[in-house]
């Protein structure tokens, strides 16, 4: 089937941005859409370290906390991938791919709109803050399309649609005060993606398809209803597949809502589309499920492979590539190895796909770790002038999403006005990063006395923290 026609599949997607972790109302209602929903995946945003939270409460058995998702159909973290997007297995050796995004909110173009700003001042904003982010996807993701990877594009993208923003919608709502080609939009459809939910509902006076925001009970006055409303949450589609529904989930009664919970509990409305694909096969790859264990547990391997002879699987410490501790021997084209993680003990490891001769054709790394082992956080020198740079290094990580480290004055609360700087940990279990003018926020950090923070997921629970001081 790698070179020949393979059986249409029927999936169904949901992109759910559940508000800060999805307890603000009440966690049970963030469960209780996406069982009313019923799809095959969920594409989570701001999940804040509860993806996991999330797949156990539905009972299902896969998820990515790299990029929150949650399915019933097997998750592959292909290593080359760098976290921009996860394949889900269908059936044996057949998958489609997901890049589940969220694009930052602030400073927000639609408000800009609605203040006044011109189009170009807008244009200028969408290109500086949220094209970066998006680009990197839309540079990896063709190449899935080129292969037969039937590819979706799902997220919060904190921008409306060029689609929707136009001459006929001016005045529609209030801030609609001019039609913007919205450069997020523009460039996704340039590359090929469909927008779902445009497809099967063309016109945007009849159907606005409204996702944001949502009319839950309000927290602390939120969401103020004077607000702008729009559609900011998609599922895009590009390759082999067709749209055959989409639907709104959200408030009971709630404008276009076509699956209703009460009370609703995030200030989004979830999108949910079935569709119809063909699925591809993936190229050679090893992937692990979790990229960080606790001794004891079990290492999921899945594995593609070319389905010719003297393919292997090695397993071997990350920092010795010659000396393997295990060997599964010959391979089918595809399927999972499960390891006994206390065969291995505590260390850092790679799991190696091997072709004949001993060459290499894939790596995934991954980690064992003490039981009861919490993340650690390390600086290189307690004391630093400034304007120097400072390295950051950590372990045992969940590799979130968005984890993050942020810099707070020392004693500070960890909230935004302690917050002086912060840089991302790119999905990274261990690894180190560079402090310096290249991250977010105060650059040189002031003199004084200061705590660096490894924060789960763009949330503010700390898991490790390391003090330090600037001097003159």
């Amino acid at each position: 089937m790698r070179s020949g026609s393979r059986a249409p599949f029927v999936l169904t997607l949901m992109d759910f941005n559940i508000e800060y972790g999805g307890g603000g109302i009440d966690f049970a209602l963030i469960i209780e859409a996406i069982r009313t929903a019923d799809p095959d995946v969920v594409a989570l945003e701001e999940a804040e370290g509860n993806t996991a939270k999330v797949a156990q409460a539905l009972g299902w058995p896969y998820h990515s906390v790299r990029t929150q998702l949650v399915s019933k159909l097997p998750l592959i973290d292909p290593p080359d991938a760098g976290g921009l997007y996860t394949y889900v297995e269908v059936r044996p050796g057949e998958v489609v791919a997901i890049s589940n995004i969220h694009l930052p909110s602030d400073p927000s173009g639609p408000y800009d709109v609605r203040d006044g700003k011109p189009v170009a001042d807008v244009m200028e904003l969408e290109q500086a803050t949220r094209m970066p982010m998006l680009q990197k996807r839309l540079d990896v993701l063709p190449g899935l399309l080129e292969q037969g990877i039937p590819t979706f594009m799902t997220g919060d993208f904190n921008a409306p649609s060029h689609l929707d923003w136009t001459a006929a919608t001016v005045g529609l709502r209030p801030h609609m005060k001019y039609a913007v080609p919205w450069p997020v939009s523009t460039a996704i459809e340039a590359a090929g993606f469909r927008d779902s939910y445009r497809e099967l509902h063309p016109d945007p006076v009849t159907d606005p398809g409204l996702t944001w925001w949502a009319a839950r009970p309000l927290i602390d006055g939120w969401p103020d209803p004077s607000e702008p409303q729009d559609r900011i949450d998609f599922i895009y589609a590009a390759g082999r597949s067709t749209t055959d529904d989409i639907r709104i989930v959200g408030e009971t009664d709630g404008p276009q809502v076509d699956i209703g919970v009460t009370p609703w509990g995030t200030d989004h409305r979830g999108v949910l589309g079935t569709f119809t694909v063909t699925p591809g096969v993936p190229p050679p790859l090893v992937s692990v499920d979790e990229r960080l264990v606790t001794l004891g547990d079990r290492v999921i391997v899945r594995f593609e492979t070319t389905g010719s002879p003297g393919q292997r699987i090695q397993v071997g410490a990350a920092d010795r590539p010659g000396a393997p501790v295990l060997d599964t021997g010959p391979l089918d084209r595809h399927g999972t190895w499960e390891i006994d993680s206390n065969e291995l003990g505590i260390g850092d490891f790679e799991v190696r796909l091997e072709g004949p001769a001993g060459l290499m054709a894939a790596v995934a790394p991954f980690s064992v770790a003490t039981p009861g082992a919490s993340p650690s956080l390390t600086l290189d020198a307690p004391t630093y002038r400034c304007g120097d740079p400072m390295t950051a290094s950590w372990r045992d990580a969940p590799g979130s999403r968005w984890d993050w480290i942020a810099i707070f004055r020392a004693g500070a609360a960890r909230e935004l006005d302690g917050q002086r700087y912060h840089v991302y940990t790119d999905q990274g279990v261990l690894g180190s990063v560079v402090i310096d003018a290249a991250g977010v926020g105060d650059w040189p950090i002031p003199p004084g006395s200061y705590e660096a923070h490894y924060l789960l997921d763009d949330g503010y629970e700390s898991l490790a923290v390391a003090l330090f001081r600037i001097t003159d």
